[in-house]
């Protein structure tokens, strides 16, 4: 580390990570959350998802593959089971930056890509638009499985989840996103995701 032995110490028995000391490949890579995830490594992404119940609950094909250039952003492609099956959805995000709070904790700041391949469409109000900056905080367990534990917009009007909770809006008809009442749901985890070979 770059700091002095003392506050290198300091920083280990406090669990945090000096501000500005990785850059985002760097903090990505040391906490591990790097390659190919899912919350199922053995769900085919090409299998419908029956369900809408199932894809909330992690029970559909789903992987996301992380993304680190050589040179150029670091971005994340999220590929998932679509009702009719077939070729899965995808979309890209970037991960514009990330931050190791603790040795079990990463933050991320990510900006959703506009998908050229799927033709215009209007979206709801709640959901995540490209170029929109949202927050998510990563939490790792001791097996080496992670789960998100916090979601939302930079500036708190859009959640995904929070405390380890989904969370969606309690009119998903309502236009006006200043409007917009978040329920988080206490009986609706966020399912963790374990790493993959493919």
């Amino acid at each position: 580390m770059r700091s002095t032995m003392p506050m290198a110490v300091i920083m280990m028995l406090i669990g945090t990570v000096p501000a500005g000391a990785e850059s985002t490949s760097q903090a990505l890579e040391k906490f591990g959350f790097t390659g190919i995830w899912s919350y199922d490594c053995a769900k085919d992404i090409e299998d419908p998802c029956t369900d809408v119940k199932d894809l909330y609950a992690g029970r559909c094909g789903m992987r996301i593959k992380i993304n680190i250039p050589v040179l150029g952003n670091v971005t994340t492609e999220l590929s998932r089971s679509t009702f009719k099956g077939g070729e899965p959805n995808r979309s890209t995000t970037e991960i514009v930056s990330a931050e190791r709070l603790t040795e079990s904790k990463l933050r991320l700041a990510t900006i959703a890509q506009e998908d050229k391949q799927q033709p215009p469409r209007k979206l709801p109000a709640w959901a995540r638009l490209p170029g929109e900056v949202w927050e998510i905080v990563i939490e790792k367990y001791g097996n080496g499985n992670v789960r998100v534990i916090s979601s939302k917009r930079k500036d708190g009007k859009k959640l995904g989840a929070r405390d380890g909770k989904l969370c969606e809006p309690k009119n998903p008809e309502e236009t006006n996103e200043n409007a917009i009442e978040w329920v988080c749901r206490w009986d609706r985890e966020v399912p963790a995701m374990e790493k993959c070979l493919k």
